[in-house]
């Protein structure tokens, strides 16, 4: 791979695995969340 080519696809590259650990981040507190309502509402039986 040239240089130039490296140069331009890291951005890329760093953009979407930050978008990925987002999306992750906010899924992982939206279930947390849901399971304690859960918990405390006893909507899981």
């Amino acid at each position: 791979m040239s240089a130039l080519q490296y140069v331009l696809e890291s951005p890329l590259r760093w953009v979407a695995a930050g978008a990925r650990h987002v999306l992750a981040t906010i899924e992982r507190i939206h279930s947390e969340r849901q399971d304690r309502l859960e918990r405390r509402y006893g909507l899981n039986g």
